[in-house]
């Protein structure tokens, strides 16, 4: 079944407005996320929070992702349907739109996504150490004071700590940086794609006027052909008229 023009524009104008609320709900859960797994002191409390929270950012992005796919089928559906229309400017210009639409899109969903990654991991790195205030204490008072330990005990594993979290920020900060880099390098390469279908269509429409050029010089020879014979028409009338002109005047 062929679908027109108008309803491939009218179903990603209602994807798009999907996409943009599930981007909005899953920056929102993010955000929740990311409140849940550093605001929190209390470690059990937090754990449920967090899982509660992870389950819900899941379930949203897998609705983003399919909205996502949903888009881009409708994208490739009008890309299509340009290319059976000869390249015409004016839906050449809506495609184009809807194109940039879906690429910020992904820019946005992929910055979401690298930021969940970053929670995850911060959370997996501190999440399971970290206690409250007054279990850390007697931990430290267990630790200091027990039978057979060593008096440096506590400090070395604290200095320890505070060393694995230095060492956790600057891997996120290189983390970020590649993210940033690979979000540049997504952006480019849905800008030539973006790009490549343009030209494709233009190749196409290129195509096309090349193929009706011998139909033009066709076109252009039978009205010649035909002017010729007028041509002949005529100066045969005006010989046949000037013959009995003189005969009449013989006569």
């Amino acid at each position: 079944m062929s679908v027109s023009w108008e309803q491939l524009r009218v179903e990603a104008r209602r994807l798009e407005g999907e996409v943009e609320r599930s981007l909005s709900d899953f920056a929102k859960a993010c955000a929740a996320l990311s409140g849940s797994a550093l605001g929190v002191v209390d470690a059990s409390r937090r754990n449920d929070q967090v899982a509660r929270e992870l389950e819900r950012v899941e379930a949203l992005e897998t609705r983003l992702q399919g909205c996502l796919r949903q888009l881009e089928e409708v994208n490739r559906q009008m890309t299509t349907f340009t290319q059976d229309e000869q390249g015409k400017p004016a839906l050449l210009l809506v495609l184009q739109r809807h194109q940039e639409v879906l690429a910020e899109s992904r820019i946005e969903y992929r910055r979401l996504r690298a930021s969940l990654r970053q929670v995850r991991e911060y959370f997996d790195l501190v999440g399971p150490r970290r206690v409250s205030s007054p279990e850390r204490q007697r931990s430290q008072t267990k630790a200091g004071g027990g039978a057979g330990s060593l008096p440096g005990a506590a400090p070395d594993l604290e200095r320890g700590l505070r060393n694995l979290e230095s060492e956790s920020t600057h891997v996120n900060g290189a983390h970020q940086a590649v993210d940033a880099s690979l979000g540049q390098s997504m952006a480019l390469r849905d800008e030539l794609v973006r790009q490549r279908q343009t030209f494709a269509l233009m190749f196409h429409r290129m195509t096309a006027m090349a193929d009706s050029l011998p139909q033009v010089g066709r076109l252009v020879a039978n009205i010649r052909r035909r002017k010729r014979r007028d041509v002949l028409v005529v100066a045969t009338a005006a010989a046949l008229l000037s013959l009995l002109t003189i005969l009449l005047r013989l006569a």
